[in-house]
């Protein structure tokens, strides 16, 4: 059966990746460069992994297939899920979940219902480079688009030069988040904003041992990733 084109799914911004460049010595930019391309590739794994399933799910019925904003969106963050569930499986990846904090609850007028869960989106995560604090931004839409329960997932990687190792380290971090909104009186809507973040130590010498048996996969799954991955130079280091 011929696959159904669901390529603007890639542009929904419930899921992303976002590459951190931070600058490097001189003698340590072949490095970096490595290091990024094998993370990509790690991206790409992820993902030609993922579309096979959500095929699936289409010709039997489970998820949309239609290209609806509401039936991207859906299909966006089942891709999520099947990535959490893929890495809690991957030898070279571990999985070291952070303490969950309190789901946050928001009351407001029916009329600022985006600009408070946007307030408040920003507050928490105003440690994270900028580019994320743009991209959060730019989910005005997508919240006021899509009512009742939405969930997001990124996977964030900063790429830096670590002067005691003297080596270009990756720090890999899955960020979540989920936003429920429920009417209770009048113009009154109580807000519910539900964050999870985990923290992935990724082993590249384990990785590239077991790359050499994936280069279809990583070939099918590269150009979804071209669609979801941004790259940014960052001066900091921290994220």
């Amino acid at each position: 059966m011929q696959n159904l084109d669901i390529t603007k799914d890639y542009g929904t911004p419930n899921a992303l990746y976002f590459n951190y460049i931070t600058q490097v010595p001189p003698d340590s930019v072949d490095d970096l460069n490595e290091l990024h391309r094998q993370i990509q590739d790690m991206y790409a794994y992820e993902l030609g992994q993922t579309e096979d399933e959500i095929q699936k799910q289409m010709d039997q019925g489970t998820l949309p297939k239609d290209d609806s904003v509401d039936s991207r969106i859906q299909r966006t963050v089942y891709r999520g899920r099947l990535i959490d569930n893929l890495r809690n499986e991957e030898k070279w990846l571990n999985v070291h979940e952070e303490k969950p904090s309190e789901p946050k609850k928001l009351k407001a007028d029916k009329n600022d219902v985006i600009s408070t869960i946007l307030r408040e989106l920003l507050s928490h995560y105003s440690k994270h480079p900028e580019p994320f604090s743009v991209l959060l931004r730019l989910l005005r839409n997508t919240i006021a688009v899509v009512p009742g329960e939405q969930k997001y997932w990124y996977t964030h990687a900063v790429l830096r030069y670590d002067r005691n190792k003297d080596e270009v380290i990756p720090e890999l971090h899955r960020v979540a988040f989920k936003i429920d909104r429920q009417d209770i009186s009048g113009d009154t809507v109580e807000i519910t904003i539900s964050y999870a973040n985990s923290r992935l130590e990724m082993d590249v010498d384990k990785w590239l041992n077991e790359r050499r048996n994936l280069h279809h996969i990583i070939k099918s799954g590269t150009s979804v990733r071209e669609k979801m991955a941004l790259n940014f130079s960052l001066r900091g280091e921290e994220i």
